[in-house]
């Protein structure tokens, strides 16, 4: 939305305001790009590759110093008739609450996402004003990448990412169509409701995590155990359904007994044995959780001996 009314905003910075130079004119409360390789601030502009990195607190034009935040409230200033003072409405009551993005239109901002940069920029408060504070939040339809992909918010896509290089995510990736890439690096949950294509030479790598003495090994993921000169007293607390758990005997050659127990009240690998009994190197198995209190025997390898205690 353009502020299209008789006079400009009433533009209040909520963090703190810094001074910057402009490379073109600009009206306050403008979505602001700021771009390291170019000298001076310009007009954020969703279909030219331009997203908001501030927002204008005063105006200028090329080659005056401004005033910019990160965050800004923007309110309507009230339009004269005759004596009579009335607020002018910059929002409609419907779009309360709603989420604002930055628009296709150089320095403004819309109810509607983009379908060049969906990035969110602020929320309406009320028919007059808006808080605006842009997010590092991507949202898009399709994204196609000859490099790297890095984010360090959240990532939402509703159809493919395609990235040749590596993607690297902060946050929680959420996609709900189909993913190619490299490799997938992610501090959060990746999630895809259609396939995952990792152009890795390992494919789907899973960490592995390694036991050298007794005690509490990872619900999840791939568990190797590694104690020739010892036996291995180890626990597994209760998983999370839907969860996999592999657990290999790593090195074992004195054929001592690596004994994992199921340390949650009830819990059992298989729906009756609580114990798992690994004696020589190699020996391995698969498990996957059904419930909060029961895996089931994926596959088991050699020959580990389930048991109840």
């Amino acid at each position: 939305m353009a502020w299209t009314q008789p006079t400009l905003p009433k533009v209040t910075a909520v963090s703190v305001p810094f001074k910057i130079y402009c490379a073109a004119t600009v009206a306050p409360g403008d979505a602001l790009y700021i771009n390291s390789t170019s000298t001076g601030v310009t007009l954020a502009d969703a279909n030219d590759s331009k997203p908001c990195n501030a927002f204008a607190v005063t105006g200028g034009v090329s080659g005056d110093t401004i005033d910019a935040a990160i965050a800004v409230i923007i309110e309507s200033q009230p339009s004269r008739s005759g004596d009579q003072y009335s607020a002018t409405a910059i929002a409609a009551d419907a779009d309360v609450g709603k989420p604002l993005y930055l628009s296709d239109t150089a320095g403004d901002v819309a109810i509607s996402a983009s379908s060049s940069i969906a990035q969110e920029v602020g929320y309406v408060l009320s028919t007059t004003a808006a808080l605006l504070t842009p997010t590092g939040y991507l949202t898009a339809t399709n994204v196609a990448m000859s490099g790297t992909l890095a984010v360090t918010g959240a990532t939402t896509l509703s159809s493919t990412l395609a990235v040749t290089g590596n993607t690297t995510v902060g946050g929680t990736l959420d996609i709900t169509g189909a993913t190619t890439a490299a490799a997938i690096t992610a501090s959060g949950a990746v999630t895809a409701s259609a396939g995952v294509v990792i152009g890795s030479a390992y494919g789907l790598q899973i960490t592995e995590k390694n036991y050298t003495s007794s005690g509490a090994i990872a619900t999840t993921g791939y568990v190797t155990l590694s104690a020739d000169s010892a036996d291995l007293a180890m626990t597994v607390a209760a998983p999370t359904a839907g969860t996999l758990l592999i657990i290999h005997d790593k090195a074992n050659s004195g054929g001592k007994n690596h004994v994992v127990s199921a340390k949650a009240a009830g819990a059992t690998f298989d729906g009756t044995n609580n114990t798992l009994t690994f004696d020589a190197t190699g020996e391995t198995i698969v498990l996957f959780a059904v419930t909060a209190t029961q895996w089931v025997i994926v596959e088991n390898i050699g020959s580990v001996a389930p048991s109840s205690t």
